[in-house]
Order: structure tokens, then sequence, then C-alpha cells
């Protein structure tokens, strides 16, 4: 009799259960950096299609790469999860799809990291700005978990490998002084007057496949004899973020280009694409 019912409670805790969790997540402070591979001002034939006040040789090829940067204040949104795993005894394997959303809402300053366009900003740019609006991430992750408890409440550690399709909404706007006076690249009035007021925007959704891991710590509590409920929280960091070079929307005022066949193409990357996330969900097993 005692081994039947031994064998009964061994059967139990092993076999096939589906979850799902909903939560809030918490992205920590961001820095984001930018560069392209834009000609100077005076090269710009758009602009300047004589080339005016050049140097000999200043346009025979493209400088290096511009630089730049912003620091962003830590986000927050939601995430939400479906789970497929299988229990045997304490050790739990699991596979899991996972959904975030967050929201940064503020603008940074830029700060320029090449002297080129340093010295563009202490002359004429009147400002330099960029905002991050929305990350989006769908990911799969193959997790184990060790349950200290089979019955009541059932604390529990593990950890997760998986890879993430992450998005991003990144604006930045560069803008020129309005006043022809102000302009110090040019000392032509005609070409100050082209220049002044015109303004350089990226404005797109940039996406990048990142593989990461995550480690992971709940409770749950046995409502029957295959259902639980429970908290958890998690901590998950992913490899760099880069986007895909991409054309300016607006290039000093006009198409993202200098007039010479190609387009002027910039890219943004981040290593800060870490979050943690405090969630409650349920579990049903199929044992």
């Amino acid at each position: 009799m005692l081994g039947c019912m031994a064998s009964g409670i061994a059967v139990a805790q092993e076999g096939w259960y589906a979850g799902m969790e909903l939560g809030l997540a918490f992205a920590p402070d961001t820095a984001i950096t930018g560069g392209d591979n834009d000609w100077s001002t005076k090269c710009d034939r758009i602009i300047n299609p004589d080339e005016l006040e050049t140097a000999p040789g200043e346009c025979a090829s493209a400088p290096a790469r511009s630089s730049y940067s912003l620091d962003f204040d830590g986000g927050r949104g939601l995430m939400a999860s479906m789970v497929l795993g299988y229990r045997m005894e304490r050790l739990v394997f699991e596979g899991e799809y996972l959904f975030r959303s967050t929201v940064f809402e503020a603008n940074a300053p830029i700060r320029i990291g090449d002297a080129v366009t340093l010295g563009k900003a202490e002359q004429e740019i009147e400002s330099a700005t960029g905002t991050l609006d929305d990350l989006l991430s769908h990911g799969v992750f193959a997790n184990v978990y060790y349950r200290f408890s089979d019955e009541g409440l059932q604390p529990y550690l593990g950890g997760g490998l998986g890879a993430s399709r992450v998005s991003l909404d990144h604006r930045t706007v560069w803008k020129r002084n309005d006043d022809p006076a102000a302009i110090a690249t040019f000392e032509d009035p005609h070409l100050k007057a082209k220049l002044a007021g015109t303004t350089t925007i990226g404005d797109a959704r940039h996406s990048d496949t990142l593989f990461g891991l995550q480690l992971l710590a709940g409770l749950d509590y046995q409502l029957g004899e295959t259902t639980t409920v429970g908290v958890k929280f998690r901590w998950a960091i992913f490899s760099e973020f880069e986007s895909d070079d991409i054309p300016w929307q607006q290039l000093r005022g006009h198409e993202s280009s200098v007039g010479r066949g190609d387009d002027v193409l910039y890219r943004e990357a981040t290593d800060d694409v870490s979050f943690w996330a405090l969630s409650v969900g349920f579990k049903h097993g199929f044992y």
C-alpha cells in the first residue's frame, strides 16, 4: 500500500506542462553610439557644386567615419512569456517564448566624438539631440531549473540560453543655426545662406538578432495536483546590438548624398540591452 502511494507521488512529479507569465520589465541606462561615412560639408556637391573654398586634395577621398554617442536614462515596460516544459521530479527543462516592450521617453544631447564634427558644433550647430522611443524584443530560450521542494511552496533557481530579435526606434536631429552670419564653414555669403537652418535627421527602426543568457529565481505554489501559480525574477543580458547601414532621412536639408554617386550611410550600436523583470504566472501539468 505504502509502496503504491510512493509510486503515485513520483509519477505526479514527472511529465509535460504548459504555462504563461505577465510582468514588468526594467532596462538600465542605455548608451547608443553611432557614426557615418559622410564627406565634409565643403565637399558636399549639392551644397557646394563647384567645391569653392576647398584646399587642394581636400575632396579627393572620404574622411574617416564620424562618431557620436547618446546616453539615455533607464526604461520600463511589459513582458510576457509562454512556456512548454518537462518536469523530472525536481529538475525541470523548459522552452520559452519571451516578448518584451520597453519605453524610454527621454531626449538626450548628442555627444560628438570626432574632431571635424566637434569643430562644427562649436561654430554653427545650434542643437543636436536624440530620442529613444521604443524597444521591442521577441526571443526564444532553453531554460533549466532546480526546484527545492515538490509540494506546497516550491522555490527554484535556474538559467537559460537563447536568441532574441530586438528592434528599437531611434531619432537624431542635428540643426544648424538659422543665422547665416553664424555659419563659419564658408566665407561666401551665398554658401552661408544655403547652409543656414539646414537639418540632418535620422529616424528609423533598427533591428538586430542578439544572443543572450538569463538567470531565473522564483517561487511556485501548488494549487492542486497539476496546477501551480507563482512569481519569478529574471535578469537577462545580450550580445551587442548593431544596426545595418542606412541612409539619413535628411542630410543637411537634402537627400542622404553628397552628389558623388553613393549614399551617405550611418549605423548605430549599443551593448546595453540587458533587463530585469518581475512576473506572475501559472503552469498546468499534463501528468
